[in-house]
């Protein structure tokens, strides 16, 4: 069973998840860097790619083929990812 995210582009942590009882601490806010895709029917056949974001651009990562790709491609794709990475937003 799979479930989409459905805000993988950024992600915010409630001050509320934090730190109990420190109102002082805000919402902190992450971009997403990069992210793993499986592509098969199983964890043990199947191919896995990788999308990365370096100084904004976005490419896909597959074997021997390194293609840019948009930032809606990236919306379209990254809900079904198998492994995110972020960055903490300055």
């Amino acid at each position: 069973d799979t479930t989409a995210v459905q805000q993988p582009l950024q992600l915010t942590m409630k001050s509320s998840h934090i730190v109990e009882g420190a109102e002082d601490i805000t919402d902190i806010t992450y971009d997403l860097v990069g992210f793993v895709m499986h592509l098969g029917d199983t964890a043990h056949s199947g191919h896995y790619i990788a999308y990365i974001n370096r100084e904004g651009q976005w490419t896909c990562y597959n074997d021997s083929r390194v293609t840019p790709v948009t930032l809606e491609v990236v919306g379209k794709v990254a809900p079904g990812a198998y492994l995110f990475f972020y960055r903490r937003a300055s």
